[in-house]
Order: C-alpha cells, then sequence, then structure tokens
C-alpha cells in the first residue's frame, strides 16, 4: 500500500464476483488478460475463499485481495491518532 501509485488500481471482479478497486496483482492481471467468466458474487466468493485465506496465512501477496480507493498513493504509515487527527484537521 505504501509503495501504490494512483495508477496502481484498477476495478475487478476476480476476487469477490463483485466490482471492487484494489492494488493491481498477477492474479488481477492473469483473470482480466484471459478474459474469462466471472461467476456471480457468492459463487465466486466462495471459490476464491480458501484460496485468499492460504494467501493471507503465507503472505503470497499475488492472491491476497489489497482494497483500496483510487488515492491509494496518498497512503502513509502513521498511528492511528496521528491518522485520525489529520483528518480532523481537514474539516
Amino acid at each position: 500500500m505504501l509503495n501504490a501509485k494512483d495508477a496502481s488500481t484498477q476495478l475487478t471482479r476476480a476476487f469477490s464476483g463483485r466490482w471492487a478497486r484494489g492494488i493491481q496483482n498477477e492474479f488481477m492481471k492473469r483473470m482480466d488478460a484471459k478474459g474469462i467468466y466471472i461467476p456471480y458474487y457468492t459463487l465466486q466468493n466462495q471459490l476464491m475463499s480458501l484460496i485468499r485465506a492460504y494467501a493471507q496465512k503465507n503472505n503470497i501477496k499475488d492472491f491476497i485481495a489489497l482494497w483500496t480507493g483510487q488515492a491509494a498513493g496518498n497512503s502513509k504509515r502513521a498511528s492511528t491518532e496521528e491518522i485520525i487527527k489529520g483528518l480532523i484537521a481537514m474539516l
């Protein structure tokens, strides 16, 4: 996330069957390149659940859904307190 640029994200249905924006990884690239049919939400989400769990447990980033917004490039490392204070200061 901290290395992401604004162009690092894309919309995909590959992980859950629903449209969501995440940091592009190898799984998303391959699913898009193949142009295969992705099942609807509940089925695709079930099919991917064991793969996502395994990838998270073993830190395999190319099979983890790294959800983020378009402004991922604005991410920074900070404590929760610092982030909340920064958001409040923007109001």
